[in-house]
């Protein structure tokens, strides 16, 4: 009797230890594919919202070309772009010697003069379609960080004429995008340029720093090493840990999924991040 009572507990104790490791191994899978889909949620929105912003460039670029890059009509259709999405900052146009010569809204006209320097990332091919660009995040004034996307400008008889570009917030956007997918859920996010700027980030104190260069991530190996990691690849899966600071001696483990959104000859790495135990 006493052998069968052992015999019986110890197979309460591997089926209650089975149990336990198939509902862990339940919760993590669950985690997964919750992670990827929000991911791939936060992917698309962001997505669209970059699309939109090209195509009304287009669409202001193929307008200019009868109205011309300067005067009333030009102003209407660059308010108009201005207005196409909240995110846009302005809209303006720049004369082939890389001069503004138009600007909106109207409390942005005093940009106008200004040099904006050659536009040699762009594609003048007459023949082709009409392709933006985007920059990287660039410093557009002495307290604003700001993409700028840009299209060339032809005439009736395809000649060149000009450029039209627009300046837009990038972690506005973002923050729109990724709050939506991210609600209700405990995941935090960071979306990086390849170089390693992040250009938004869950916790706005990161934001605009570089994970590679800024001193405050030194002692942040195994982040760093994801980091460049995530930089090489366009989508994935990786762990990293770290103390709250060198005092301290709680560990913080967490699980990151990232994936890319490619627009206009840029890269964002939006990565999502989760705690593990």
């Amino acid at each position: 009797m006493a052998v069968l009572v052992v015999v019986s507990l110890s197979v309460n104790v591997y089926l209650a230890s089975q149990n336990s490791t198939l509902n862990s191994e339940k919760s993590a899978y669950t985690a997964k594919v919750d992670m990827v889909a929000t991911l791939a949620e936060a992917q698309t929105s962001t997505d669209s919202e970059l699309q939109r912003i090209g195509e009304s460039l287009i669409y202001a670029s193929k307008q200019l070309s009868t109205s011309g890059i300067s005067g009333s009509q030009a102003n209407e259709i660059l308010n108009a772009l201005a207005s196409n999405s909240t995110y846009i900052i302005n809209a303006a146009t720049e004369n082939l010697d890389n001069a503004i010569v138009a600007a909106a809204p109207a409390d942005w006209s005093y940009i106008i003069g200004r040099n904006v320097g050659e536009q040699t990332h762009l594609n003048p091919n007459p023949h082709g379609e009409i392709t933006p660009v985007m920059t990287p995040l660039v410093p557009v004034q002495s307290d604003m960080m700001a993409n700028i996307m840009a299209a060339p400008v032809f005439d009736g008889d395809r000649e060149l004429i000009g450029y039209i570009s627009v300046i837009f917030d990038p972690a506005r956007l973002l923050n729109d995008t990724i709050s939506a997918a991210l609600a209700g859920t405990s995941y935090t996010t960071t979306v990086m340029q390849v170089d390693g700027l992040m250009i938004y980030d869950t916790d706005q104190l990161q934001q605009y720093k570089n994970m590679f260069t800024d001193p405050a991530y030194a002692n942040y190996t195994q982040l760093i090493l994801l980091g460049r990691h995530v930089s090489q690849y366009s989508s994935g899966y990786g762990t990293y840990q770290f103390t709250i600071d060198a005092a301290s001696p709680i560990i913080i483990n967490k699980e990151c999924y990232w994936t890319t959104v490619s627009a206009y000859g840029q890269q964002w790495r939006i990565a999502l991040q989760h705690s593990i135990s």
